[in-house]
């Protein structure tokens, strides 16, 4: 998924036989967060809307504070829900 020789991301992974729905948008988020990437053509695939519609929302908001921790600062951390809503 990243080539470290030339420090660059390698989207080609997100086919691979291992992802799920849920790990593609881990990486999606990944991706954005390292440099702000959108594939060319499937830049919806990449928008918040289609990211957080997951499991996984409250781990990606971790993910935002880790890389924009000044815009981050006084957020609180979210308590866990139990009913999922969209």
């Amino acid at each position: 998924m990243f080539d470290f020789k030339t420090d660059c991301i390698k989207p080609e992974g997100m086919h691979a036989g291992w992802q799920t729905s849920g790990t593609v948008k881990v990486c999606h988020l990944a991706f954005n967060l390292w440099n702000g990437y959108a594939q060319e053509g499937r830049e919806k695939l990449f928008a918040p809307e289609e990211l957080f519609c997951c499991e996984f929302a409250l781990y990606f908001m971790e993910g935002i504070k880790a890389r924009y921790p000044e815009y981050c600062r006084d957020l609180p951390t979210p308590k866990k829900q139990t009913e999922h809503t969209r």
